[in-house]
């Protein structure tokens, strides 16, 4: 698994996370256990567009509320503030014993896993 982070640099965040897709009835459901974040499409692609979408939206809102840190932190993010802010994920496996829609999902092996990383403007 590659690391999961959030980065800021100048008025944009790096954005990198594990995804989960897998299909559902007939629509792809894409869901990243480190944000709580799920979309869905009509094929794995749609769902991860979505997803990324949806996550890039999430950022942006709590940015600008000034509640990123904490809505982090709530999901056990934890932040490194040397030399930048660097908040980093927790630990899928720590994910998975608390989350048992994912173990489930995980037990059956019917998913795709992935890493996404965008970049997500700062500014609106």
């Amino acid at each position: 698994m590659a690391d999961q982070f959030i980065k800021k640099k100048g008025n944009k965040f790096r954005v990198g996370v594990e995804l989960f897709i897998f299909k559902e009835d007939n629509q792809f459901i894409a869901y990243s256990p480190a944000l709580e974040i799920s979309s869905y499409g009509d094929t794995s692609k749609d769902a991860g567009n979505a997803f990324q979408e949806a996550a890039s939206i999430f950022v942006k809102y709590a940015h600008k509320k000034g509640t990123l840190i904490a809505d982090l932190l709530e999901l056990g993010w934890t932040v490194t503030k040397k030399p930048k802010a660097v908040f980093s994920a927790p630990d899928l496996e720590d994910t998975v014993k608390s989350n048992p829609i994912l173990q489930s999902l995980i037990s059956s092996g019917q998913y795709q896993q992935s890493q996404t990383n965008m970049a997500v403007s700062a500014v609106s």
